[in-house]
């Protein structure tokens, strides 16, 4: 995904958690601007909130900041729940193929 579909996203995010209005704001301001960018550059949606959370709106208002590190918060918990269900799925017991157990007798005898 790119920048603009990723604030796209984050805004819904944000009024499902129902942000302050300047935050709404503060992101309708970006989208158009990542709109007219039109770059192909395409990253998560959490770096992009980092990079939102540094914004010169974000430092100015306590709220705007406030919803963006909530939603942080919660992006980060889906991260590590996603890495621990890639770590048990990795980690998970592999069947050895019937070649193995042929191999392992032959070399018994």
């Amino acid at each position: 995904m790119n920048i603009a579909e990723n604030m796209v996203r984050l805004q819904q995010r944000l009024i499902e958690r129902r942000a302050k209005p300047q935050t709404v704001a503060m992101l309708d301001r970006y989208i158009t601007l990542a709109q007219q960018m039109g770059g192909n550059e395409y990253t998560s949606q959490l770096r992009v909130l980092q990079r939102l959370m540094r914004a010169p709106e974000a430092a100015k208002d306590t709220t705007i900041y406030n919803d963006l590190v909530g939603l942080e918060e919660e992006l980060e918990g889906v991260r590590e729940q996603n890495a621990r269900e890639r770590e048990a799925f990795e980690s998970r017991p592999i069947p050895k193929p019937k070649k193995f157990y042929k191999e392992r007798d032959r070399k018994k005898r």
